[in-house]
């Protein structure tokens, strides 16, 4: 059934003159792109590649879907339901080895680019008497995705919390947000680095407290407790009523695609959204992390966790960042 679906999709690209030549992009090519859900910051930053790509590409036109995280958004992308999506790198991971989420090896997937580097905190009302993570025990917490769970479980463990200390619900960005407006829930593990739109809106409106780290030892915790996590620093001021630095769980996140999606779209793709960051800057300012800069550090730092597309490589390698 995989393979039928993705066969539909890629007839589809072709049908509209994708594999026709340097004319062909004179026509359109519709693609699907996914990062999450509205409100949150992989969304709005997938939303910016899909206009630039409408704009820049000469002929990609990009739907952005809606996923329920990046453990959904990488089933899409290897069956073939979905052309391009952007991905937590240890979801990513896990996904291609069958690990944790996921009962199978997902061994569709290709790199195409690095995505932006994120960092997650808990963000409490400012009446909230909650003002460290060992606060949390026995609290309701929201959190956005499995993949989102899996990184607040480590944060909280490394602090001497396990599951069964607190209970959480599966919420959207923009659900915690209200939920904690309702006080529904105590907290919401929200995207806090960079600047996240769901929680300045919260920070400016309703007025809020984040917080990351307890201590050293937590963070070396985290930090053991998956290769590719590592905490970073969220600036003084960066939020209305955030005077002073906060440490936060930092991950990284890749671009993929299908290994099948033809190597001419990709090439494309890769090479518009790489070549115009400031494009993408105009629209999230963190979108400008999307850049041969970023791409390059991933790449001698050995964070491509799956190997990349060949339409990727080829412009990477003209780009100098691959030899």
């Amino acid at each position: 059934m995989r393979r039928r679906t993705f066969r539909r999709v890629v007839a589809g690209i072709a049908a509209v003159g994708l594999s026709l030549g340097p004319l062909a992009w004179a026509q359109t090519t519709r693609i699907t792109m996914g990062g999450g859900a509205p409100g949150g910051t992989y969304y709005t930053i997938v939303a910016a590649m899909a206009k630039v790509l409408e704009d820049r590409s000469g002929g990609i036109q990009a739907a952005v879907e809606t996923t329920k995280g990046s453990a959904h958004a990488v089933r899409l992308v290897d069956s073939g339901e979905m052309t391009v999506a952007a991905a937590l790198l240890d979801t990513v991971a896990r996904a291609w080895n069958g690990e944790e989420e996921f009962k199978e090896k997902l061994r569709n997937l290709r790199t195409v680019m690095a995505f932006i580097d994120i960092g997650d905190a808990f963000l409490v009302r400012k009446d909230s008497a909650i003002r460290s993570v060992a606060g949390l025990k026995g609290k309701r917490i929201g959190v956005a995705s499995p993949a989102s769970k899996l990184a607040m479980d480590a944060v909280l463990q490394a602090h001497g919390i396990q599951p069964a200390d607190y209970t959480h619900r599966f919420l959207s960005y923009t659900e915690q947000a209200n939920g904690l407006r309702d006080n529904n829930i105590d907290a919401g593990f929200m995207v806090v680095h960079r600047v996240d739109r769901t929680t300045m809106e919260f920070m400016s409106t309703a007025g809020g407290r984040i917080v990351g780290f307890d201590s050293p030892e937590a963070v070396k915790r985290f930090e053991a407790s998956q290769p590719v996590w590592r905490a970073v620093t969220l600036q003084a001021d960066t939020y209305p009523g955030q005077p002073e630095p906060v440490l936060v769980a930092g991950r990284h996140g890749l671009v993929v695609a299908h290994k099948d999606t033809p190597a001419d779209l990709v090439y494309r793709l890769t090479k518009t959204l790489l070549t115009h960051p400031e494009d993408l800057k105009k629209i999230h300012p963190a979108a400008s992390m999307i850049s041969i800069e970023q791409t390059r550090t991933y790449y001698e730092k050995g964070l491509f966790v799956v190997p990349l597309h060949p339409g990727a490589e080829r412009y990477l390698k003209e780009a100098g960042v691959v030899k």
